[in-house]
């Protein structure tokens, strides 16, 4: 057995301690700076010597201590996810969390996710870790605007590179264009022959839209656009979170009766849907034969459960499309913390379904 085979032989049978790549530089022979260009690729390295260093590397069970890494580059090669404390907030979707994931292993990065405090913290101890240390090279904020004063402060004060999910700011943010959505929903149904275009909401009123979601405003400002560019009024159905059910259906209801009624209609979501489709059953209306309906839907969510089973028309958000950006755009942050980055606006996508046909088809 050679002295290598020998030294292999009895770092083996120590195998819970940590290895080094001094102690593969022994082993092979070469100088620890030789053993980490071949660890890392370096191209000045023979083919034959990369081969026996990564033998070696694999057989002691080695693998790149982060902390001595972090200490020589000044990077840890992992991001962090803050997450906000609303429901919608607390958890990402999953086609998010894989688009940031697919992008991470583009840089061989690594993600943590931790959660802000229900509450602005006065304890120091109860703002998360990722803010109270340094272990993470940039943030993602899934969170609304405005973040408990102490941990902004931190954000602010340490200049930690930070990205915005899902936030309209002036910068440092990617979301979904939710106004290009509006125009898109419009632009679909006009190609398809209609004019009377009605846009509703059922989740938020007039009296909250200026404290609600941004989406809330920029679907129906994109929908009031495209009407307004084809020379034809806005039709607004928005009951508010404060009317019931039956207030609801009710409203729904009076809009689809009238004599101008309108032939198509774009709903901000599929919970406006479900009002939809109990007012025109009480009308006497059938979707899509005498209306046709375009929604924003998460993808695979789409069955009209009533009278028939049939897909939205939907548009669909570009979570994977975000997550992606977002990324991309802390990595251009931790490179220059100081420089604001512009807003990006991630277009939906729109899948064409079955519940909007030609006009000329409608009865």
């Amino acid at each position: 057995m050679s002295v290598a085979e020998q030294t292999l032989s009895r770092a083996g049978s120590d195998a819970s301690r940590p290895r080094t790549q001094e102690e593969i530089a022994r082993i092979v022979g070469l100088t620890r700076v030789t053993v980490n260009k071949a660890l890392h690729g370096a191209a000045d390295v023979k083919p034959e010597t990369r081969e026996r260093v990564l033998e070696v590397a694999r057989r002691l069970g080695y693998r790149p201590h982060a902390g001595a890494r972090a200490i020589r580059s000044g990077r840890f090669g992992c991001l962090a996810v803050l997450l906000g404390t609303r429901q919608d907030e607390e958890r990402l979707p999953s086609e998010l969390l894989g688009g940031m994931q697919d992008e991470l292993a583009v840089d061989d990065q690594q993600l943590m996710i931790s959660r802000l405090p229900a509450q602005d913290a006065a304890d120091a101890s109860r703002i998360p870790r990722i803010l109270r240390e340094w272990f993470a090279d940039g943030l993602l904020i899934h969170a609304r605007e405005p973040l408990p004063e102490s941990a902004a402060a931190v954000i602010r004060d340490a200049h930690v590179p930070a990205v915005w999910l899902a936030v309209k700011r002036d910068a440092d943010c990617v979301h979904a264009d939710d106004f290009g959505a509006g125009w898109m929903a419009v632009e679909h149904l006009m190609r398809l022959g209609h004019r009377r275009i009605a846009y509703m909401d059922t989740l938020v009123g007039e009296s909250e839209l200026a404290s609600a979601h941004y989406s809330h405003r920029d679907r129906q400002a994109g929908y009031s656009h495209a009407m307004q560019c084809a020379g034809i009024d806005p039709l607004l159905l928005r009951p508010g979170a404060g009317a019931d059910w039956e207030q609801r259906v009710a409203l729904c209801e009076a809009l689809l009766a009238g004599p101008d009624r309108p032939t198509a209609l774009f709903a901000y979501s599929v919970d406006a849907t479900d009002v939809l489709q109990a007012a025109a059953e009480r009308t006497g209306l059938r979707i899509p034969a005498n209306l046709a309906v375009v929604t924003v839907a998460e993808a695979g969510a789409g069955l009209i459960t009533r009278e028939r089973r049939l897909r939205w028309t939907a548009l669909r958000p570009p979570h994977a499309q975000v997550g992606r950006a977002a990324v991309a755009a802390v990595m251009r942050k931790i490179d220059n913390p100081l420089r604001p980055l512009a807003p990006e606006a991630i277009p939906y996508t729109l899948d064409a379904g079955q519940t909007a046909i030609d006009v000329s088809y409608h009865s």
